[in-house]
């Protein structure tokens, strides 16, 4: 209970009270349980006789006993309230906007509502005080105590609260644009759904953390803890996520474009349909992590290790730099008997063949009815190759056409070779040969399994290096024509049936 004299020296106003503050520096102030609302009334003369609120600016209450006092309202607007005991004290709606509260004990008090903007808590403690809606736009809370603070829809824009310990504080939907937590405590933290962005989480420790639902654009975690942490549905656009320890944590669904994660030890998250779209994982650690579903478009993954990772739907695209380890993926869905392939950019592959009947008879058709087309195209010659086209289809055969006309890039050679790869044989008309002659010399020595039949327009002689090839046994005769057309008539029998022959014999057993 307030000591009576004490109260009745707060009603003589600030200038009484402060007078006899300084005279008695040996005296704590007892205003506990009092009710301040109607000490020194703020009224409008012109507009009512009835007070607004009660205005407690100018007093000084440093080190004052505050304890479950009324304070509901109140004006204490850059006030001096440092090392004041304001445990259990109702704030409702007050207004401490640029107030000094450094070392504050506010246990247990009611702070929602309250306008605290750039004022000073820095270690204060807060604990289990209930800030639910309060305005800290640019409060300092420096190693301040938030332990289980009810905090929902509460402003932290810009504030600072690094070193701050916020265990267990429940912060749904904060707005926290701009905060710093730097080296913060926040384990157990309940921020699902905030505002986190540009927001400044680096070394800080977000263990069993839930920030599920959390715009996190910009943000900085760089060397934070996150394991056990939840991040759900949570976008991390541009952010920092370098050196983390995140193991065993929750990246459902989660958008990580264009992060940097480099660095970071990630095993045994779940990043289940998360999307690592054009981010950076130089050198991290995703062992044993849930990468169902996941997307990897443009991703850097230099040296990272994806071992034991289950990868089942995974989309990889254009991926930068070389993977270190990526042993043992698994590519089928947890309810089915685990398949196990050793490249990330296999394993939709893999999985689509062996699951995919339509996919199985493409190859199937690719490999034994492709017969690639090679020549140049020119009117006269493109007139022939199109024609042979025409007739391979005709006869359930999948023509592939490669145009030496057009211009070549560094990887021609490999096109063609992957291309020949894939055929049941190939036709080559070396008519005027000039490019010809070169991929050949790739294609022959290389697939002794290929059938390559050459046919040449019989105006023309073979080139001088063709003679080379005619040794190989896949190599079949030079077929000479006079024209189109008397080529298409007797196509199957001097051409197709001869490379199938061939197809045959050189069929593995």
């Amino acid at each position: 209970m307030a000591n009576s004299s004490h109260l009745k020296k707060l009603k003589e106003g600030a200038k009484a009270w402060n007078k006899w503050r300084k005279e008695n520096k040996d005296i704590l102030p007892d205003l506990s349980k009092a009710d301040l609302t109607e000490i020194n009334p703020f009224i409008i003369p012109e507009h009512s006789d009835e007070p607004l609120y009660a205005d407690l600016s100018l007093f000084n209450f440093s080190k004052t006993n505050l304890k479950k006092a009324n304070l509901t309202g109140v004006k204490l607007s850059g006030a001096n309230l440092s090392l004041a005991d304001l445990s259990g004290a109702n704030l409702y709606e007050a207004d401490l906007r640029k107030a000094n509260l450094m070392e504050a004990n506010l246990q247990k008090s009611t702070l929602s509502y309250v306008r605290l903007d750039v004022a000073n808590l820095a270690k204060a403690n807060l604990t289990k005080a209930n800030l639910s809606e309060a305005r800290l736009k640019k409060a300092n809370l420096k190693n301040a105590t938030l332990v289980e603070i009810e905090a929902d829809l509460v402003r932290l824009i810009y504030a600072d609260l690094s070193r701050a310990n916020l265990t267990k504080a429940k912060m749904m939907d904060a707005n926290c644009f701009g905060a710093n937590f730097k080296k913060a405590t926040l384990i157990k933290v309940d921020l699902l759904g905030a505002t986190l962005v540009e927001t400044n989480f680096s070394g800080a420790d977000l263990r069993n953390a839930d920030l599920s639902q959390t715009a996190l654009s910009k943000s900085n975690f760089e060397k934070a803890n996150l394991s056990n942490s939840k991040f759900s549905h949570a976008g991390f656009n541009l952010a920092s996520l370098k050196n983390v320890t995140a193991t065993n944590a929750n990246f459902f669904n989660a958008y990580l474009g264009k992060t940097n994660m480099t660095n970071g030890n990630w095993e045994g998250t779940n990043f289940f349909a998360a999307n690592f779209s054009e981010a950076n994982l130089t050198n991290c650690n995703f062992s044993h992590t849930n990468l169902n579903r996941t997307i990897f478009v443009r991703t850097n993954m230099s040296k990272i290790t994806i071992q034991n990772a289950s990868v089942y739907g995974v989309s990889v695209w254009d991926i930068i730099g070389k993977i270190k380890n990526q042993n043992d993926l698994i590519i089928t869905p947890k309810e089915l008997s685990a398949i196990t392939v050793d490249e990330l950019e296999m394993a939709q592959f893999i999985y689509l063949l062996i699951n995919n009947t339509k996919i199985r008879n493409a190859i199937d058709t690719i490999t034994s009815k492709a017969v690639l087309i090679l020549g140049r195209f020119y009117k006269e010659r493109k007139d022939v190759l199109d024609a042979l086209r025409d007739e391979l289809r005709k006869r359930n055969y999948v023509p592939i056409v490669f145009d030496f006309e057009k211009p070549t890039s560094r990887d021609l050679t490999e096109t063609i070779s992957t291309l020949a790869q894939m055929s049941r044989f190939i036709i080559a008309d070396i008519t005027d040969a000039k490019s010809i002659p070169q991929e050949l010399s790739h294609i022959i020595p290389n697939n002794p399994s290929l059938p390559v039949a050459t046919i040449i327009a019989k105006k023309y002689a073979a080139y001088s290096m063709y003679e080379h090839f005619e040794r190989y046994p896949w190599v079949l005769p030079i077929y000479k024509y006079t024209s189109k057309n008397q080529l298409l008539k007797v196509i199957k029998e001097k051409v197709i049936d001869p490379a199938e022959q061939k197809a045959n014999e050189l069929k593995p057993n």
